[in-house]
């Protein structure tokens, strides 16, 4: 099939998605807040020692390096995948689970690993500040010794 040239471009170097023969009529409004409507954003500005006023050139160097920490974000870590937690896959726990996790903390486990044994037993998963608030529940309550 031959390639069609873009409409009242007239240069046959151009790509078909050119957008040189693209009049702007209105503003386009903005819904963005660079750097603070982005994850990360305030962090990769202060690294990069951007800010107001934005050039050209700065907001390429901006967007380049908020695209690379977003990518880095999502590669597996030694332990393997991250894991993106939304809260909706929070889950209310049973009793049994709830004892299960008690034991653990009276054993003297630390937070970390008490999370770790309740996702690969029972596939709950919790925080580890949820962790550290149920000892210290229990540590009011009187049912764990305070050493």
């Amino acid at each position: 099939m031959p390639r069609q040239k873009p409409l009242n471009c007239g240069n046959e170097e151009h790509p078909l998605e050119c957008l040189c023969d693209v009049i702007i009529t209105q503003e386009t409004e903005t819904r963005v807040t660079i750097p603070y409507d982005l994850k990360f954003g305030p962090e990769v500005c202060e690294h990069l020692g951007l800010g107001v006023p934005w050039t050209g050139a700065d907001l390429a160097d901006f967007l380049e390096a908020i695209d690379k920490v977003h990518k880095l974000a999502r590669q597996p870590t030694l332990w393997g995948e991250r894991k993106h937690h939304t809260g909706h896959e929070l889950k209310k726990m049973t009793m049994e689970q709830l004892t299960a996790m008690k034991e653990m903390i009276r054993s003297g486990m630390m937070p970390t690993p008490v999370l770790r044994k309740m996702q690969d037993d029972y596939g709950v998963t919790i925080t580890r500040s949820y962790v550290c608030k149920a000892k210290t529940r229990m540590i009011n309550r009187g049912e764990l010794n305070a050493n």
